[in-house]
């Protein structure tokens, strides 16, 4: 067990770029407020595990001749990011000493070092990107102290918005402390929190951590644990092939920049996408359909794709790099379309494609909707079309956004079926299909498929499509038989606002955003 003062006693810690950024929101920070202020004189807090890897190179400009030595921070990242925005806080507060201890010392030893001619932060980000928003943030704490104007921050996604909330956070807990208050706090925080670390002393190692980690009950994504594995499976493939070092090298780097560039893509709106939500609807996109899903993404991604077992000799199918090289980088070009497709509309001059204002508006009507089991469907198509060999272009791709868009509400909102239905089955491998450009799958061809599905007839001339008149009928009266009435459909917000659009545009009036938050519908 270490305290702080023992934990950066000589040492700097970078978070890896292939970590997600800061997590932490207003419960876990009131926590660690409140396990910092009932802190007694001579107690101890346990306040978790730190993981720390030992790397070879230090940040820019980093001496090599440099006291310090220099970690990542593999895990503990939101408990030592928390400590270091409050010891900056603290001691730009100060004035000479904090706790009796000259500032110069303390800045030296938690803040920046003064490394030949740099001054180098102790803590941060390998990232420069992430590094100078930190740093714009620590520079503020100092500036507002002396009076002077803060320079403008302006978060780039939630991850971001998360570190500028919990240093405003932090600044109203300590704003009217008195010298004394700032000295214990600056104890307690430094000498009575400790922390259990642990020492990695390979990528291997890591990898194994990680999924050790994970099965042990600790919250980790099957994102996350696929990284590792590919990581994992990267260097067992490169294992006593000195003529494969450069390759596996190069694809180790590859998956830690994809990963953190996926980070960044799911927290670029104002809400954080659910990253095994993408890696389910991914998976069925790039191998299939899954059935039994919860327990099938498992037995595809770890026991079938991705297993050990295919490194072999003798496995039908071994397991080469090229296929892990693809199938990385088919994750970078999803993470971003999977933003796109989920209305992080700020993106859209950076897609691989030109994106139009009505495939736009498909997208946000879906993500207002639903998509439903169409997920897969329209990342590959959005991949398809990213393809600069593709045939299709950007106005098959609004038609196709439109018959899906159509089929959900038809289907699911005014038949008002279950989630189980038997279209799930049925469009289950289009998104497979689409994405590896199959004969007969097309946009058109798929459109097609969507709207006889909705309404079709047999031979004898009999309507078998999936629209049931008497059903929506039928829910439409028990709605009013149970007193209900309209507020009892799910999908009138989404009808009514559709409603107003489509009256607005027919009068050519400008539509309100608003029009897509109704949060009552008014009964008469």
């Amino acid at each position: 067990m270490e305290t702080l003062a023992q934990i950066f006693n000589n040492k700097m810690f970078r978070i890896p770029d292939y970590q997600r950024g800061y997590a932490w929101e207003k419960p876990q920070l009131e926590d660690f407020w409140k396990d910092l202020n009932w802190l007694g004189p001579r107690q101890k807090h346990y306040t978790g595990m730190l993981t720390l890897r030992p790397v070879t190179r230090g940040p820019l400009n980093f001496p090599e001749n440099a006291p310090h030595s220099v970690y990542h921070l593999v895990d503990g990242q939101q408990r030592l990011t928390t400590s270091y925005l409050l010891l900056n806080k603290l001691v730009a507060r100060s004035n000479g000493t904090v706790a009796g201890q000259p500032l110069p010392i303390i800045v030296h030893t938690y803040l920046s070092a003064s490394l030949g001619n740099e001054r180098i932060e102790i803590f941060g980000y390998d990232s420069a990107v992430k590094m100078n928003f930190l740093r714009t943030l620590i520079q503020n704490d100092f500036q507002e102290n002396k009076f002077e104007k803060a320079q403008k921050i302006s978060p780039r996604n939630v991850y971001e918005m998360n570190l500028l909330e919990a240093s405003e956070f932090l600044n109203k807990k300590i704003t009217t402390l008195t010298q004394e208050e700032i000295d214990s706090l600056f104890v307690r925080l430094t000498q009575q929190f400790v922390f259990d670390i642990h020492y990695v002393e390979s990528s291997f190692d890591v990898c194994a951590m990680f999924e050790s980690i994970n099965y042990r009950g600790k919250r980790l994504t099957k994102f996350e644990v696929l990284k590792n594995r590919l990581i994992y499976l990267t260097e067992l493939i490169g294992q006593d092939k000195p003529q494969l070092q450069l390759q596996t090298q190069a694809l180790r780097e590859n998956i830690d920049s994809v990963w953190g560039s996926a980070f960044d893509w799911f927290g670029s709106g104002s809400k954080p996408l659910d990253e095994d939500d993408f890696l389910q609807q991914h998976t069925i996109m790039y191998f299939g359909a899954l059935r039994r899903e919860k327990e099938a993404l498992d037995e595809v991604l770890f026991k079938q794709q991705f297993s050990t077992d295919r490194l072999r000799s003798t496995h039908e199918e071994p397991l080469a790099l090229n296929e892990l090289e693809e199938y990385v980088e088919n994750i970078r070009i999803s993470s971003e379309l999977w933003a796109f497709q989920h209305s992080c509309i700020n993106i859209v001059s950076t897609s691989p494609f030109p994106a139009s204002k009505e495939v736009v508006d498909w997208l946000l009507r879906l993500n207002r909707l639903g998509m439903r089991h169409f997920k897969p469907l329209i990342l590959g198509s959005l991949n398809r079309l990213s393809d600069p060999n593709t045939t299709e272009n950007i106005e098959t791709l609004a038609s196709l956004l439109k018959a899906i868009e159509r089929f959900i509400f038809i289907v699911y909102g005014l038949c008002d079926n279950y989630a189980n239905h038997p279209s799930k089955t049925y469009f289950g491998d289009h998104g497979w299909y689409i994405f590896y450009n199959e004969t007969g799958y097309s946009f058109p061809e798929i459109v097609d498929d969507i709207n006889e599905y909705i309404e079709s007839y047999d031979e004898d001339g009999e309507f078998e499509g999936a629209f049931n008149a008497t059903r929506f009928i039928d829910k439409a009266h028990a709605r009013f038989i149970g007193d209900k009435g309209w507020s009892d459909w799910n999908e009138i917000r989404y009808f009514l606002s559709e409603w107003e659009t489509h009256f607005s545009d027919a009068c050519g009036d400008v539509l309100s955003q608003k029009v897509y938050d109704y949060s009552s519908i008014e009964q008469s």
